[in-house]
């Protein structure tokens, strides 16, 4: 199994900038939201120690304003296997305050065969969870 954390906060820009220097990190996969410009901070970017994502920040915005109490940090689990991916989700979905995957684990565009979910659990943890991540 595989954890990473993926962080959401207002002014990515800047906070990617903060963490790469505090970790002696460098920048890695990277997009920026809406026309493509940093103005719009990122959607997605990989702080990297060497070959290593230790971290993946994202604009927060179009994903906490419209919920109050919206977690700002996700842990993406990669469980390696299909069984393991629904075990998770039969036991994170019982009371989940949100489920962005109500039917189950889903395809995802890059890959059919790798069933995802991503889930705020009982307990207000933000969970995005697939077979290899």
């Amino acid at each position: 199994m595989k954890v990473g954390a993926q962080i959401y906060v207002r002014g990515s820009i800047e906070a990617v900038e903060f963490y790469r220097e505090a970790f002696n990190a460098s920048l890695g996969f990277y997009e920026y939201f809406a026309d493509g410009t940093p103005e719009d901070g990122y959607h997605h970017a990989s702080i990297m120690v060497g070959d290593t994502e230790i971290l993946a920040v994202c604009e927060n915005e179009c994903y906490t304003s419209n919920v109050v109490g919206h977690p700002v940090m996700q842990f993406n689990c990669s469980l390696g296997t299909k069984e393991a991916v629904l075990q998770a989700y039969k036991v994170l979905s019982k009371e989940a305050i949100k489920n962005e995957n109500p039917n189950g684990p889903i395809g995802v565009p890059w890959d059919e065969n790798e069933q995802y979910f991503s889930i705020i659990d009982k307990y207000n943890i933000w969970w995005g969870i697939g077979i290899s991540l």
